[in-house]
């Protein structure tokens, strides 16, 4: 059956299907939805998958459009009424507050873009892998983060502390699976800037918990490509080991791994690193001479020249998510998680109840379709103070 949730909290049950709102009950034989919520399961299908994240208006049939445009724009004047009044949004559900016919009516619109999407929209050869990153992001987006604004107000006068506290951001991550063509995950507007939060302010993240962890693989892009060139995952820090095996000793780590980014990123030749890393087989294998298609089936346009690239950072990427779900699901039920994702590494928000645990999470994050990635484990009383165990 069809349906849309009313409230996209895990703590509400509201939602609408076959012309009712039901609140407060579980419900059954829910299949198909717009967009991920608590109330999906593996089988549920997503039509914002289908139509890659565009927006509701983005792909509202012609004979609908009027009317949903109008919907849509009373829904917004609903909020800004909300913001105008002062009405706590964090304690009350914004859909509990709009007149039922209004909520009728719209979700019934909600529903109708979703079923032409369904049923006009090709499934993405990638849908599975999207529809696990959707689940990882949405429960993600349920936790709030701890954020110490003292920590922030310590470093004033400086002008980064002040213009964090002016933005007034929210304590909560939202990311858009969408937003960028590798696959990448971004931020939406409305989300806590922690993919780009100035260094000397991350102290201000603290765990709900006991410690922040970080599981961050050792030089995750360049082990991707030696995975796809066909080759065995060195047990040691893979700079020192291109050091040694490539460059004959005669570099140290920093000098090895300056050289073999700018070769890997560039056009340059490297007759040393290339006997290793194959950059050649993987235009070969994955490059139509139109667009990339990487082993997590995600299609992107290219030339020869971003063919390389895009292929190493959307498999990374899409690696990083696929490891980021399966510890998720390891700890479901426990009081450690994931708090978020930072392009090659993850955070969790970590329980000294869960310490046995510990292991078998980093096992279980290194232990990847390319075999086993060496990962770095660091820990901290604060996001600024991360520490390599």
């Amino acid at each position: 059956m069809l349906f849309q949730t009313i409230e996209k909290n895990k703590n509400c049950y509201g939602y609408f299907a076959d012309g009712v709102i039901t609140i407060d009950l579980l419900p059954t034989e829910l299949s198909q939805t717009w967009d991920y919520t608590h109330l999906c399961d593996e089988n549920t299908e997503i039509a914002k998958i289908y139509c890659e994240g565009k927006s509701f208006l983005d792909v509202c049939p012609d004979e609908i459009k009027e009317d949903a445009a109008k919907s849509f724009d009373d829904l917004r004047a609903f909020m800004r009424s909300m913001v105008y009044a002062k009405v706590d949004l964090e304690h009350n559900c914004f859909f509990d507050l709009l007149p039922e016919k209004f909520l009728l009516s719209h979700f019934e619109i909600r529903n109708k873009i979703t079923r032409h999407v369904l049923d006009n929209y090709k499934k993405p050869d990638n849908y599975e892998h999207l529809r696990i990153a959707a689940e990882l992001i949405f429960n993600i987006q349920q936790n709030r983060l701890n954020i110490d604004l003292d920590a922030v107000k310590a470093k004033l006068p400086s002008p980064k502390a002040q213009r964090f506290l002016k933005s007034s951001y929210p304590n909560k991550i939202n990311y858009n699976l969408f937003g960028a063509v590798t696959g990448r995950l971004t931020l939406d507007k409305t989300s806590f800037p922690i993919l780009n939060l100035d260094k000397d302010l991350r102290d201000c993240v603290k765990p709900n918990n006991h410690r922040l962890v970080e599981l961050d693989y050792n030089s995750a892009e360049l082990r991707v490509l030696l995975a796809l060139s066909g080759k065995h995952q060195p047990d040691i820090d893979l700079h020192e080991w291109n050091a040694k095996n490539i460059y004959g000793g005669k570099l140290d780590r920093l000098k090895a791994k300056q050289k073999i980014f700018s070769w890997l990123y560039d056009t340059k030749i490297d007759a040393l690193a290339e006997k290793i890393y194959d950059k050649q087989l993987i235009i070969d294998e994955y490059w139509n001479e139109n667009e990339v298609e990487t082993v997590y089936k995600r299609k992107i346009q290219c030339d020869k020249d971003h063919a390389v690239n895009y292929v190493i950072q959307s498999t990374a990427s899409d690696l990083v998510l696929e490891q980021a779900y399966k510890v998720h699901k390891l700890l479901s039920g426990k009081k450690s998680y994931v708090a978020f994702y930072l392009y090659d590494s993850i955070v969790l928000d970590f329980h000294f109840d869960d310490l046995a645990l510990l292991k078998q999470v980093a096992d279980t994050f290194a232990d990847t379709r390319f075999g086993k990635f060496l990962t770095n484990v660091s820990v901290g009383r604060n996001y600024g103070e991360m520490r390599k165990q």
